[in-house]
């Protein structure tokens, strides 16, 4: 049987087998540190709390030098950790909502025929996830209009004016075909119309453009 060679470690004074498992390696020096793994990362903790700006300084240049290393070890804290990163994602975005939809405006300004393409992609690969995204940008889109306006703004569930009212025009009574729907405020905003559950109702895209600021009953 192989003997273990052990080593004490300078900071807690414990005896450890000397194995890169307890003692971290020094590739440059062919030797190892005088410091257990352990005593190493409480030390490295410490110096983080009571020096961030310099942490981060550090932990940047490593990941210019070093950028794959940084992406394969970002790739196993996410596949560790699924909901941990989801849950930080999520807070990033609402910390940082404004800067973050900023800098997409731009890239898609940037890149407008290749973000074109993508959308076009995407909404024939998954056309139902597509037709719900439109009812929620439009739902946003009126909501933010009302304000503008200064109406009665009311909690309106469009895909439950979708339930109500069906795939029926309320301004000429025809069906409406996959592609062309729309909602339409009966009372228009401009005129002093509330943004309320019974104001809204399903319309065609051409119907509703014609309509415009007109009343309907």
């Amino acid at each position: 049987m192989d003997e273990v060679t052990t080593r004490v470690c300078c900071r807690c004074g414990e005896w450890k087998p000397e194995t890169p498992i307890f003692f971290s390696f020094r590739k440059n020096r062919g030797t190892f540190n005088s410091f257990c793994k352990v005593c190493n990362a409480a030390r490295s903790r410490k110096f983080r709390t009571e020096n961030p700006e310099a942490a981060l300084a550090i932990r940047q240049r490593y990941a210019e030098k070093h950028p794959e290393r940084e992406k394969e070890r970002h790739r196993a804290a996410r596949a560790a950790n699924p909901e941990h990163h989801r849950e930080k994602v999520r807070k990033s975005y609402q910390e940082h909502s404004e800067k973050r939809r900023a800098a997409r405006r731009a890239y898609r300004a940037a890149h407008l025929e290749e973000e074109r393409a993508r959308d076009r992609a995407w909404k024939y690969k998954y056309p139902e996830r597509y037709a719900r995204a439109r009812i929620r940008r439009a739902q946003l889109g009126a909501e933010k209009r009302a304000e503008q306006y200064g109406v009665v703004i009311e909690a309106v569930d469009y895909f439950a004016v979708l339930d109500r009212d069906g795939m029926r025009c309320h301004i000429c009574a025809q069906d409406i075909t996959e592609g062309w729907l729309s909602f339409d405020h009966i009372i228009p905003l401009s005129k002093g119309g509330p943004h309320a559950f019974q104001n809204v109702a399903v319309a065609h895209y051409v119907c509703n453009r014609r309509k415009n600021t007109t009343v309907t009953v």
